[in-house]
C-alpha cells in the first residue's frame, strides 16, 4: 500500500504498479493522506494518477471525518465521500478495483458511505484507523474496537482492511471482519529501512507480517490467520 501522493511521483518516473512492485504483488493505492495534502488533490487529479500507475486496488476520495466535529459536518464529508467513491468506481481502469471507506464513528454517519460500498457490490471495504492516534490511550482501542465492530453489524460482516493501526495491542480485540492492516510507523520501527541491509529487512519484515497475523489471529472472535490477515506498509519512495 502506498499514498496516492507517491504513486504520483513513481508515475510521474514513467513507472506502474507493476513495474514497480514487480509480478505477483499486489498494489494499492490510498487516499488516506494528511489533511493538507488531501485539499489539494482533486478528484480529476487523482483518476489521471491512478489511469497512469494502474494499481491493484485503490482506496479513493477521502474525506475527513472527525468525531469531535459538528454532526452536519460529519455529514456532508461523509456525502462527499460517498459521492466521489461511486464518481471514482465509474471511471478507474478495469484492471483498478475500488475498495470504498467507511467514514463516520455513529451507526448514522457511516450508513452514508455503508450505502455506496453495497450500491457498488463490493467485497471488501476500508476503514481509517490513524485518526484514533489523537484519542487518549485509555480510550483509543476500545473507541477503535467499537467503531469497527459497528460495521461488522451494519454491513452483515463485510470484510475491512484497517488503515493506520498495526500497534500488537490495537490488533488483539479487532473483529474478524477485520481481514488485512497497514500501517508505516510499526513497519519502519522494525525494519529501519535507511540502516539495515536488504536482506536483513526482508528477513525482519517477514517476521513483522507473521506477529499481525498472529494477534489477528488471536482476535475474540476468531479473525486473523483463518482469513489471511496480513500487514500492509504506507511506504513508497
Amino acid at each position: 500500500m502506498l499514498p496516492i501522493t507517491h504513486a504520483r511521483r513513481l508515475a510521474n518516473q514513467g513507472e506502474t504498479a507493476s513495474t514497480w512492485a514487480g509480478q505477483g504483488v499486489a498494489v494499492i493505492t490510498t487516499t488516506t493522506i494528511a489533511d493538507d495534502k488531501l485539499a489539494r488533490l482533486g478528484h480529476e487529479s487523482e483518476l489521471e494518477i491512478v489511469e497512469r500507475f494502474r494499481p491493484d486496488y485503490h482506496v479513493p476520495t477521502d474525506y475527513a471525518v472527525y468525531g469531535d466535529d459538528p454532526l452536519s459536518k460529519q455529514r456532508e464529508q461523509a456525502t462527499a465521500c460517498a459521492q466521489g467513491t461511486r464518481w471514482m468506481a465509474d471511471r478507474v481502469p478495469d484492471e483498478t478495483t475500488v475498495v470504498p471507506l467507511i467514514k463516520g464513528s455513529t451507526p448514522n454517519i457511516r450508513a452514508i458511505t455503508e450505502r455506496a460500498a453495497a450500491d457498488l457490490g463490493v467485497d471488501i471495504v476500508a476503514f481509517y484507523g490513524g485518526q484514533y492516534e489523537t484519542t487518549p490511550w485509555t480510550r483509543r482501542k476500545a473507541t477503535l474496537n467499537q467503531d469497527l465492530r459497528g460495521i461488522q453489524r451494519e454491513t452483515a460482516g463485510l470484510p475491512v482492511v484497517v488503515i493506520g493501526a498495526t500497534g500488537p495491542w490495537t490488533l488483539l480485540d479487532m473483529p474478524g471482519n477485520v481481514q488485512g492492516v497497514a500501517g508505516l510507523r510499526r513497519w519502519r520501527e522494525a525494519v529501519t529501512p535507511r540502516s539495515t541491509s536488504a536482506s536483513e529487512m526482508q528477513t525482519t519484515y517477514r517476521s513483522v507480517v507473521e506477529g499481525v497475523k498472529s494477534y489477528l489471529g488471536a482476535s475474540s472472535d476468531g479473525g486473523g490467520i483463518s482469513r489471511g490477515g496480513g500487514v500492509s506498509a504506507n511506504g513508497g519512495p
